[in-house]
């Protein structure tokens, strides 16, 4: 398969770029068959048939063309000889280019449409050359050490005309050629070598895991499975050829299974006997305590009949896993380099930095996930080459005092037979750790001064934000918080920040078990402008004139964020945290009262409680070092300046 597929690499050598519609009249049509059936997961049948009269009534507005061929996207003709392209982008200061250069590389797959065993193969294929950080593909080109990270690589098979691509960020301008050239060289070995016997089977049992469970963790299923009709139909194609996927699966799968391949490593394993491993840090407060709660966080999935494999897995990958000076010397250039890219791109970097100021969970998560961490990776990265001994003593020290029984919870989620038979893998698994971790105990000593600072980074848009824990002003936590919340981002925001100001999405947040309530605003042209929207959210509210149903909307809104829809992962995951919070499902049934009973009196009263974050609440905005000289040019103190990139 990948010698076909390789053949038709060589002579196309770049990205389709396609534009996406579909035939009017059979869209309209349809949708207004098939949009009761389709409609969101989890939503009540009185709002349904409301939402479903409504669309289709807005369909009724639109006269369907007669011509079958207006909407139609023609297929591009495959390139004869490779295609190159040199770009800039806003990477720093002027000069300061170094190793920033992103080199990519990509192919249109076909000009035909291709058979459901083929899209499927690729599918697997991808999984295979990029799935894992041991996918032979990634680590070829991170072992080169040629750059700091992947970026934008794999299959992109929702368009007309399938399509692979992959690149490197972070690579010197002399390697930039060496990058094009280890990527063909690696694709010729894979061609000439194949894959083992034991990679294939992980990446199978991963996709076919993927297929079948369909997981869209809050997001409506209902939705997702729309959209996944329409990656077909809007080419003319049958929006329910991707849910017949079992047959031509179990073809590739018998096909595949005739192949001789002997190589094993733990990713592959991991794909083979489970759904994934992930682990992760943890960090929240608890309502009416100061200190936060932080966990190490371990999860994963499997088949019932695989459950003694996933507890073994993960005993391996928590105690058993050697730390090896290139793989971390890798993982953490690739963090360092996701962490700059979110820097530029993600509005809660602002979030981050703010909350840190205030409370100890947001200080922690600030230096697990903010701009603290992005500069102790850089630090790491520079200590890693210069002291691995010390470091991997440092890591084996946190593994030693981290991992132990003592203050273990875990959480199954299953039916009643499975969690009845995974009892003795449990108790296997904790009996593989010591009774007390190293019984070490640990102060935070929260270090971020409260000040308004300027982030400062190379962009043409900023990231504002403005935040104050209101329980500091006495604010007693109630439900209809989350009714507030909903409808000033609906309106006052969405009007003055976002429609008027021009920013690409605005909202506002209160978090019930640390009291902060958070503005911010996302791709924004302004800053001290959208800081006087925010503040001037108080006499909106005060002011507030607003009818039964409006107010409805608003409740329903905040409903839906308190009891949104869950598959059962998301459920299990829930529970736990619940758990670990403390909160009962009394308290929980208390909010939803609370809820339900927001009336327009709460909305005003609230608009009081928010003086305290006009007039306490710390700034900060991710911003280009202009935007931030006007700010201060203008307010002049008012941003403590901090160069990020």
């Amino acid at each position: 398969m990948l010698d076909k597929i390789y053949q038709a690499y060589e002579a196309r050598f770049d990205l389709a770029v396609t534009a996406r519609s579909c035939n009017q009249s059979a869209f309209i049509d349809n949708e207004k068959t098939n949009l009761s059936t389709s409609y969101a997961s989890g939503s009540c049948e009185a709002e349904s048939s409301n939402v479903c009269f409504t669309f289709a009534a807005y369909l009724d507005s639109f006269e369907a063309s007669q011509s079958a061929k207006e909407s139609e996207v023609g297929v591009q003709k495959l390139f004869t000889e490779p295609k190159r392209v040199v770009e800039k982008y806003a990477a720093g200061e002027a000069g300061d280019t170094g190793a920033k250069h992103l080199v990519y590389i990509s192919w249109v797959l076909c000009d035909e449409p291709l058979d459901a065993e083929t899209e499927l193969a690729l599918g697997i294929l991808n999984l295979l050359m990029l799935g894992t950080p041991a996918s032979p593909l990634e680590k070829a080109l991170m072992d080169s050490g040629l750059g700091e990270a992947l970026f934008h690589s794999g299959l992109s098979d929702d368009i007309l005309q399938p399509a692979f691509g992959i690149g490197m960020k972070g690579v010197a301008a002399d390697k930039t050629v060496e990058v094009e050239e280890l990527l063909l060289k690696t694709l010729n070995r894979l061609v000439d070598e194949g894959f083992t016997a034991e990679a294939v089977e992980a990446s199978i049992n991963t996709y076919e895991l993927s297929l079948r469970e369909n997981k869209t963790a809050s997001y409506s299923r209902g939705l997702s499975l729309m959209l996944c009709s329409v990656a077909k139909w809007v080419y003319g194609g049958d929006p329910f050829e991707a849910l017949r996927f079992a047959k031509p699966l179990e073809a590739l799968k018998e096909r595949i299974a005739n192949e001789d391949m002997d190589f094993v490593e733990l990713s592959q394993l991991i794909g083979r006997k489970t759904g994934g491993i992930s682990v992760f840090g943890c960090v929240s407060s608890v309502h009416g305590k100061k200190e936060a709660l932080s966990y190490l966080m371990i999860q994963s999935k499997a088949m019932a009949n695989q459950i003694a494999d996933l507890f073994n897995l993960m005993k391996v990958v928590l105690k058993d896993v050697q730390f090896n000076e290139q793989r971390f010397q890798q993982l953490v250039s690739q963090r360092k380099s996701d962490m700059e890219s979110r820097v530029v791109d993600e509005h809660l970097i602002a979030s981050i930095r703010m909350i840190g100021m205030l409370n100890v969970e947001g200080w922690l998560g600030e230096q697990w996930f903010g701009v603290s961490y992005l500069n102790y990776l850089r630090s790491l990265e520079k200590l890693v080459e210069e002291d691995w001994p010390a470091v991997c003593q440092s890591l084996e020290d946190i593994r030693s005092a981290v991992l132990g029984r003592k203050g273990v919870i875990v959480n199954l989620t299953a039916d009643e037979k499975i969690l009845t038979s995974a009892e003795p893998h449990v108790s296997n698994f904790l009996d593989a750790f010591p009774e007390t971790s190293g019984d070490r105990t640990y102060t935070w000593n929260p270090v971020l001064h409260r000040v308004n600072e300027g982030l400062v980074i190379p962009t043409k848009v900023n990231y504002v934000g403005k935040a104050a824990c209101l329980y500091d002003a006495g604010y007693e936590m109630d439900g209809c918080v989350f009714v507030i919340t909903e409808y000033i981002n609906e309106t006052w925001l969405w009007d003055r920040v976002r429609v008027s100001g021009g920013a690409s999405g605005c909202s506002c947040y209160f978090d019930e078990y640390s009291g902060v309530f958070s503005y911010l605003s996302d791709r924004d042209p302004n800053l001290l402008k959208t800081l006087d929207n925010y503040d001037g959210t108080v006499e909106f509210l005060k002011n507030l004139e607003l009818d039964d149903e409006a107010l409805t909307k608003a409740i329903f809104a905040a409903i839906k964020e308190t009891d949104s829809y869950e598959l059962p992962d998301a459920k299990g995951f829930s529970s736990m945290r619940h758990y670990i919070q403390g909160v009962t499902w009394e308290k929980r049934q208390q909010r939803r009262e609370q809820i339900l009973s927001t009336s327009v009196e709460d909305l005003r009263k609230f608009g009081s409680v928010l003086e305290y974050v006009r007039d306490s609440g710390v700034v900060v905005a991710v911003a280009s070092a202009d935007d931030i000289a006007a700010a201060n040019e203008a307010k002049p103190g008012f941003l403590d300046v901090v160069k990020v990139l």
